[in-house]
């Protein structure tokens, strides 16, 4: 097995392990938002205050979606860099 070889089964692997983190990560975050939904609920929380703490889950879901678009393209790119020596 040449170098080229090894580097792009390790980057194949990094890549299945990032996206099994990615998709905990996802599940995980659900969780936290529907317990945080049913708390808010509970508490009687102003229309306002919901509508703000939507806004600020929006916000972080669609950085969480950039970071991971970005991690699987670094990979991606990575992978056919070194299929092509």
């Amino acid at each position: 097995m040449d170098v080229s070889a090894i580097a792009k089964g390790y980057t194949g692997l990094q890549k299945r392990s990032l996206n099994n983190l990615f998709d905990t990560l996802i599940l995980y975050q659900d969780c936290v938002e529907r317990t945080s939904l049913y708390w808010a609920y509970q508490i009687g929380l102003s229309t306002d205050s919901q509508a703000a703490s939507d806004q600020y889950r929006a916000v972080l879901k669609q950085g969480r979606d950039d970071a991971i678009k970005l991690i699987d393209q670094s990979l991606t790119s990575m992978e056919v860099n070194f299929s092509v020596r």
